[in-house]
């Protein structure tokens, strides 16, 4: 199509968006006439830009599509000459010019060339605005704004001729997180100098925000003088633009601007002055220090109140990095009387100055290093995907296919995890929550569709298991042996109920949220808090030990979930109700499922996504599955496939196959490998045997079973035949304890000896489920776990003499993973009483002695063989191996320990074990990791219209 044709089209395609879906059509009417030709060009954009409307509302592809319907027509002039310019790429579309990279063969350089758009050409007041950029612009010659090299006119076509900068815009640059605090200085001075030359010329920007301010090598640049307000000029100064409009361009009341940079003053139509380039300026500085937007909303009306009304929360707040100063520098740009912000960009000028020079924007002392490096390591949102979605929404829409019909793939890079299965989908499509590793814990990170920097959610730590609420304000999460729940908008993080070891949770537009346990039914409670209730029941005739991994179908009255049963038989998908206790079994499948609007139940089976038609008013699965893709990410210990799907159908995915194979590393006291233990199985709590020559783990094959394994051989020998599950194994001298599911599914604890000379027999057995944990040397005490409702997890000794069981440690709060000492006179273990997993000492068995040992979160701990040093791991997901030194006194009893030290760390999912590692005389070390790819970075894929796959 010729290019005067391209630009009729886009003239009249331009024309139809500004104009309400049921008025197009008269518009075509008229505007077409007889050109039949024309009017199908214009309508098939318009089809596009709907769709991409009801693809993924409001996210990045929606936005992508929209523009590049637009940009679509710009290309047509891509290889044209204006006068001595040759265009040769579009760089970029606004309302107020398209922008091409251009050749000035006179020169021989590069040029940016802006061309009025031909939507706007025809209004006389839009051409004298475009005119009035380019006075604008000649006036301020400064090295931190644009260069105009030229203006000229060509085929009646407006141009402005402007310097070709490379880099990236600092809306680029923010997508992959907050600045530093370095650059934030640097980069706002360098703004403030650039916005005081202009308002000393008269000049206010009305649209300064990070879209229009270019970082390049030779330093910043402000751009898109578009909307300027052009007056007289300040102090005196002789400005090239020596004419004053006698009456301004923009009608009173127009507002002018991006809305999320503009002063209130601009939404109420008022004139615009220096000050309110200053608010501006303070939006852009609020956000390059918090990674955030100060004036943020989930419409245009929200927004708009926000700034009429709010005060956003201090930028210390959010970046400890942020000295008081930077606050109320800050705050005083962001005042909404113009009156009581700062009167001019000198003055900001000189604040930041001040800090910069007095080192007032240094880290408070009160913040450790640690958590500085944690906060500005993890504060940036990953580029790439917005990019990608636009490129490839770009051509879709260049190839004019049908968007509803063709599939498409993309990725984005996310923080390291640990539980990289922790991924969860809002349900409009637009943000992704996912759980990543922190120097110190693991919390929330929210990816943003729409290219907004992510966000790390404080209050999140230790989170594991994210779910959304059905309207997209809140994020459930487990955390800490509770339920609770965070607010996307600025909500802070509470306590929903106690829940102890969750695997999984949904949450309805009737704001209930059913959350499973790996060893209970699936329970209720109101998303406001409160008590919850079982709303499924174990089959103890069929062995089940746990319902988890709920999902609330449309109604929001039935459910998915998965049973998990000692026979593998009896596991698989059921159907779950809240007004009826009369489960309907859907699939064998023993890891999560969702639903997927219209009728499509999304599942794993093995590592291979699939999709079936399922029929919501009879609950009946239909036809047969399809696959989506393959090697999904697995865990199936916890029933957890790492994939998520939003109401309007987009699917994300972990890929990685299962990682429940795992490899048992040997490793020397820096970390290093000495060695392998077998090939990769789903190793589980492993421990060596007394002198090391073998290695007691649990596997699943297809139930879980006791392993023996030669650690120079790597000959494996099944030690448990029952068809029940057998795990926790414990070295007992030549027996080795372990507890086992088969007595109607409660698991209670066994004793087999390792020469296969006697028989299993049972050595505890009641009604709470319990876990060994570990033999006294002398053999005359077992210490174990037992889970009881009302106390939680709770710390029992078994005295071997006469069987009595004896209670160690009972209270409100989580007592786990104890090890009694090799003298036999001390007991470490983990409680979460200072609302976070810490590994204590306790005298044994009097127990009235209590040490802390671990400062910053501990787990596992383990004796040396001599009893003079502790080790446990410091943290979940990517783990710090700790040791301190002990020291103890038999009488009177005492005990003292050094401060922690780190000897290394390892990659490691300690979910659901006690054991992830184990010591041999304090030199040797065994530690269950998880085998990755070198230098694999770790990625989500989304897939759209999945539905259409043949």
């Amino acid at each position: 199509m010729k290019p005067e044709r391209w630009q009729d089209v886009k003239k009249v395609y331009l024309a139809a968006l500004e104009l309400e879906v049921k008025e197009r059509l008269a518009f075509l009417d008229q505007a077409c006439r007889n050109d039949t030709e024309l009017r199908k060009e214009v309508e098939s954009l318009l089809e596009h830009e709907n769709k991409a409307n009801t693809f993924i509302e409001s996210s990045a592809l929606a936005v992508a599509a929209k523009a590049i319907a637009a940009d679509k027509l710009v290309v047509s002039l891509v290889g044209r000459d204006f006068g001595h310019y040759r265009i040769l790429s579009v760089l970029g579309s606004g309302g107020m010019g398209d922008v091409y990279r251009a050749e000035d063969v006179r020169l021989n350089r590069t040029v940016a060339l802006k061309v009025l758009p031909a939507h706007v050409a025809d209004h006389p007041e839009q051409r004298q605005r475009f005119r009035r950029e380019a006075k604008a612009i000649a006036s301020l010659n400064h090295p931190n704004i644009c260069v105009l090299h030229d203006v000229g006119q060509h085929d009646g076509i407006d141009y402005l001729v402007m310097e070709c900068l490379e880099g990236e815009t600092l809306a680029q640059r923010l997508a992959r997180g907050r600045l530093t605090i370095e650059e934030v200085l640097k980069y706002a001075m360098q703004i403030l100098e650039g916005l005081d030359k202009a308002h000393r010329h008269g000049v206010v920007h009305r649209d300064l925000k990070p879209g229009n301010i270019m970082l390049t090598r030779d330093g910043l640049k402000i751009l898109d003088f578009g909307l300027a307000k052009v007056g007289a000029p300040v102090s005196g100064l002789d400005p090239i633009v020596t004419e004053v409009p006698t009456a301004p361009l923009t009608a009173k009341g127009v507002i002018t601007g991006t809305l999320q940079y503009m002063a209130p003053e601009q939404l109420e139509g008022k004139d615009a002055d220096p000050r309110t380039d200053i608010f501006a300026f303070g939006a852009v500085l609020y956000e390059t220090v918090t990674g955030r937007k100060a004036f943020d909303g989930r419409s245009q009306v929200s927004v708009m109140a926000a700034i009429m009304e709010h005060t956003p929360p201090a930028v210390s707040s959010l970046q400890p990095l942020a000295s008081v100063h930077l606050d109320h520098v800050t705050r005083t740009c962001l005042e909404k009387d113009p009156d009581q912000r700062w009167q001019s960009a000198a003055d900001v000028s000189r604040q930041l100055k001040f800090i910069s020079h007095a080192g007032a924007a240094s880290v408070p002392t009160s913040i450790p290093a640690k958590s500085r490096n944690v906060r500005e390591r993890f504060a940036w949102a990953l580029v790439g995907s917005l990019l990608l979605t636009v490129v490839i929404a770009g051509w879709l829409i260049y190839q004019r296919p049908e968007l509803d019909t063709l599939m498409l793939r993309f990725q984005i890079e996310t923080p390291p995890s640990g539980f990289p299965n922790h991924i969860a989908l809002s349900p409009d499509g637009t943000r992704l929550a996912a759980v990543i590793d922190t120097d110190k814990e693991q919390m929330l990170w929210v990816h943003r569709m729409d290219g907004s920097p992510a966000q790390i959610l404080s209050g999140t730590e230790g989170a594991q298991n994210p779910f959304w609420s059905a309207d997209g304000r809140f994020i459930g999460f487990f955390a800490a042996g509770k339920l609770k729940k965070v607010g996307f908008f600025g909500v802070p993080a509470e306590t929903v109920c106690d829940a102890g070891p969750s695997w999984g949770g949904t949450w309805n537009r009737e704001d209930v949220i059913l959350f499973g346990s790996g060893d209970g039914p699936i329970m209720r409670v109101a998303a406001s808090g409160g008590p919850s209730t079982a709303v499924t029941t174990l089959d103890s005739t069929r062995g089940e030990k746990g319902h988890v991994r709920p999902s609330f179908l449309p109604d929001g009255t039935h459910f998915l979930y998965v049973v998990q049963a000692a026979n593998p038989e009896n596991t698989g998908l059921f159907v779950g109700s809240l007004t009826s206790n009369q489960p309907e079994r859907l699939l064998a499948s023993g890891l999560k499922a969702a639903f997927a609007l219209p009728s499509h139940l999304l599942f794993v089976r093995d590592t291979t996504l699939m999709f079936q038609e399922f029929d919501l008013r009879r609950l009946k699965l239909r036809g047969n599955p399809t696959t989506v893709a393959e090697g999904i990410q697995t865990n199936p210990g916890p029933a957890m496939a790492g994939f998520s799907v939003s109401d309007n159908g987009l699917v994300a995915f972990r890929a990685g196959g299962s990682i429940a194979n795992r490899q048992l590393r040997l490793a020397d006291r820096t970390g290093a490998p000495t060695g392998f233990v077998g090939t990769t199985s789903s190793f589980q709590n492993p421990v060596f045997s007394p002198g090391g020559e073998s290695v007691a783990v649990s596997l699943q094959n297809p139930g879980r079973d006791i392993w023996l394994i030669n650690t120079a051989t790597s000959a494996r020998t099944r030690f448990t035949l029952n068809p029940a599950d057998e795990d926790y194994p414990v070295w007992a001298g030549d027996r080795i304890v372990f507890n086992s599911n088969r007595d109607g599914g409660v698991a209670n604890l066994y004793a087999k000896p390792v020469n296969g000379g006697g028989a299993e027999e049972v050595i505890l057995k009641n009604d709470f489920p319990k876990i060994p944990l570990s033999w006294s040397e002398h053999g005359q005490y077992l210490a174990y776990e037992e889970r009881d409702p009302k106390t939680k997890s709770d710390l029992w000794y078994l005295s071997l003499q006469d069987r009595q069981p004896i209670k160690f440690l009972s209270t409100d709060f989580n007592e786990t993973q104890a090890q009694i000492s090799p003298n036999g006179r001390w007991i470490a273990y983990v409680s979460d009483q200072s609302g976070r997993p810490e590994v204590y000492v306790r005298s044994f068995p009097s127990g009235s002695i209590e040490r802390q040992v671990s400062t910053d979160r501990g787990l596992q701990p383990r004796w040396r063989e001599d009893g003079k040093e502790l080790f446990f791991l410091g943290s979940e997901g990517t783990e710090d191996f700790m040791v301190v030194n002990v020291e103890s006194n038999e009488s009177p009893p005492a005990v003292r320990v050094s401060s922690p030290k780190k000897l290394f760390q390892f990659d490691v999912i300690s979910q659901n074990q006690r054991n992830s590692y184990d010591v041999l005389g304090g030199q040797r070390f065994m530690l269950n990791l998880i085998p990755r790819p070198a230098g694999a970075a770790p990625t989500v894929t989304f897939i759209l219209n999945w539905q259409k796959i043949p």
